[in-house]
């Protein structure tokens, strides 16, 4: 008696574990220590800078990186595959060439629009609420 009212017990935890979700979902890996190199921007190729527009996923919940003129950090926030980027804050250097600088503008308003990412090799695509991409990177060599 006592074995079967265990019996029962267990296939009901595994059944209630069952309907909260607990299913064998790959998790997304983790950005944390990641660095990345811009190669594109709202769908278009990046304007060549003085040295690449970067994003670093520094520590678990801050990003820094090079916009093209200035250098920025910011918070995020991932929750499986969504990522929220906050509170972006830049140096104030100007820039002598206005489509660098516009293509900074870009980049920082693409920043402040995403709402998740997909990570796919040496791949990293984040993307708005509308599911487009905005920001394509590929790895940073080291």
């Amino acid at each position: 008696m006592i074995g079967q009212r265990w019996m029962l017990g267990f296939c009901v935890l595994i059944c209630a574990l069952s309907a909260c979700g607990f299913s064998e979902r790959t998790p997304q890996p983790s950005l944390l220590g990641s660095s990345w190199q811009l190669i594109e921007l709202n769908g278009q190729p990046v304007a060549v800078t003085r040295r690449p527009l970067t994003i670093t996923f520094d520590r678990p919940d801050r990003l820094s990186g090079f916009a093209g003129c200035n250098t920025f950090s910011a918070g995020y926030q991932i929750d499986r595959a969504t990522l929220q980027v906050s509170n972006v804050m830049t140096t104030l250097m100007a820039c002598a060439d206005q489509t660098v600088m516009d293509q900074e503008q870009q980049f920082h308003a693409a920043l402040n629009a995403i709402t998740r990412y997909e990570l796919n090799n040496d791949r990293l695509a984040l993307l708005n609420e509308q599911g487009d991409v905005v920001l394509r990177f590929q790895a940073a060599q080291p």
